[in-house]
């Protein structure tokens, strides 16, 4: 990286941090891999991790080319504000703390294969969810393999 001050920002910057911004956020909106139960909580947090990880990409690039940093700004606060809505929007409530992994049980399926059935409990909404995960016996990661949700009804 040239640290001079003469140092112009270039299109070649801008495009790795949207490429990281995008590979961060498609990883976090799809979730293609948790982790094992019992600390399924930490995968909303390994998400949130990738879709902000263009953050210190995008600092460590403004450091290197201070002169036209108005660029890079506008992509720091249009891309903060994208990613906050779209932890919002696609975390289920998990951003609000308002989601509890209540109960995960655990069956062998296959030699070496390891199927977790977890309930996920929603305190605002009352909105109830199966997960079953798979994955490798011991493994800390665990792809879903099915998801159902529902509503508790709690009125008499």
């Amino acid at each position: 990286m040239n640290h001079s001050p003469n140092a112009r920002w270039t299109a070649r910057q801008s495009g790795l941090v949207l490429l990281v911004l995008i590979v961060g956020n498609l990883l976090a909106l799809f979730q293609p891999v948790w982790v094992a139960p019992p600390n399924i909580g930490l995968t909303f947090y390994v998400y949130s991790g990738l879709a902000m990880l263009w953050i210190p990409v995008l600092i460590g690039l403004l450091i290197a080319h201070r002169e036209r940093a108005a660029l890079p700004v506008i992509l720091l606060v249009g891309g903060a504000i994208l990613v906050m809505f779209i932890m919002f929007a696609y975390s289920g409530g998990k951003f609000l703390g308002t989601t509890d992994i209540k109960t995960c049980s655990q069956h062998e399926v296959a030699p070496g294969q390891t199927e977790y059935d977890c309930l996920e409990a929603g305190q605002f909404w009352n909105m109830h969810q199966d997960w079953v995960l798979r994955g490798p016996a011991g493994f800390p990661f665990a792809s879903v393999v099915s998801a159902s949700g529902y509503l508790m009804n709690n009125s008499p």
